[in-house]
């Protein structure tokens, strides 16, 4: 079987059962290369910015890419820049572990900051991705350390941006790519870590954080303080009295249930 995204929620049970086998998307110069051959074969004389537009409007699609190849250069048999005007761009909706591959598998700064232009992922989450994966990306130290600092510094842009500061978009893109093309020619394929850690721990985490906010809601209406005072200010304590004395009269006070009671005595770090 095929699937474009092989980490959504429905196929990881399958998954565990699969030889999985990745297919790295197509980088342009391939394409472009495939596009000059084809020419060469069909007899069409072609201006390689004309194929170096068709390629990076293909978006990695190496089938989009011969067909507008053969819809623009089949009459006449010349292919300019110009004649590539006409061309609609190629909405390809790419799923964050296919960005990643483009991203980790760029050869260059221009090649990484092109495909983030088109791309549609979120911003954080990516952020998140690369940053998890780039000790995968380069085993070396020293490499490692040169692409976490541009990955801060992007990180600091995205911070700026918010929702209104668009305009620094693109300094955010340009340290990213700087990020993905520290050694480009060490590249070797692995296997990627997605979600972003930071989500995949929410996410486990969820009832424990859901458990301990019902708990300061509890404490912060009979002690009239804030969720945030009852968590760092009276949980630790009352933590410890009922490590020493479960059934004690804080339990009906607050209104603990017996839940609640064993998950205080037995949390750890929160």
């Amino acid at each position: 079987m095929a699937a474009n995204d092989p980490d959504i929620e429905k196929l990881r049970p399958l998954k565990k059962e699969c030889l999985l086998i990745r297919f790295q998307q197509v980088r342009i110069p391939l394409i472009i290369a495939l596009l000059q051959k084809i020419c060469l074969l069909e007899h069409v004389t072609a201006e390689f910015e004309a194929l170096e537009r068709i390629a990076q409007n293909s978006k990695g699609d190496v089938r989009s890419a011969i067909n507008d190849l053969q819809s623009l250069g089949e009459e006449n048999h010349h292919l300019s820049l110009q004649d590539t005007m006409m061309l609609t761009s190629r909405n390809k909706d790419t799923s964050l572990d296919e960005t990643l591959r483009r991203y980790f598998s760029a050869q260059s700064i221009a090649e990484t900051s092109a495909m983030l232009a088109f791309s549609n992922i979120d911003y954080d989450d990516f952020l998140l991705s690369v940053s998890d994966n780039l000790p995968k990306r380069y085993p070396d130290l020293t490499a490692l350390a040169k692409a976490y600092n541009y990955v801060s510094k992007a990180d600091l842009f995205r911070g700026r941006i918010g929702t209104e500061n668009w305009h620094l978009l693109k300094y955010f893109y340009n340290d990213l790519a700087h990020a993905s093309a520290v050694n480009p020619h060490s590249y070797k394929s692995f296997t990627f870590v997605t979600p972003p850690i930071r989500i995949i721990t929410l996410f486990w985490t969820k009832g424990k954080r859901t458990m301990l906010d019902a708990i300061c809601g509890k404490i912060g209406a009979q002690c009239h303080v804030s969720h945030k005072t009852a968590k760092h200010d009276f949980v630790p304590y009352i933590r410890a009295m009922l490590q020493k004395k479960p059934k004690s009269p804080l339990v009906s006070w607050f209104k603990f249930t017996p839940e609640e009671v064993d998950f205080l005595i037995k949390m750890g770090r929160y």
